[in-house]
């Protein structure tokens, strides 16, 4: 056994957490298999706004100030 993790309780405790990552993971077992339910026209219409709406609005405020920007 190498002589420093005798010495140093640090290194001894970091050696135990890197074996415990090591270890294969348990999985959880489901009962039942989820609900699929369709979603509605409402839900796909307020979603597709909202990711339209991140996405454009930054980009939007930049092309509307790019004179602006120039003069910098």
């Amino acid at each position: 056994m190498p002589l420093l993790p005798r010495l140093c309780p640090v290194c001894r405790h970091y050696r135990r957490v890197a074996l415990l990552a090591l270890q294969p993971a348990l999985r959880f077992a489901h009962s039942e298999p989820p609900r699929q339910r369709p979603v509605s026209a409402v839900e796909m219409a307020v979603g597709l706004v909202l990711l339209f709406t991140t996405f454009l609005t930054p980009a939007l405020y930049v092309l509307g100030n790019i004179k602006n920007f120039r003069k910098q």
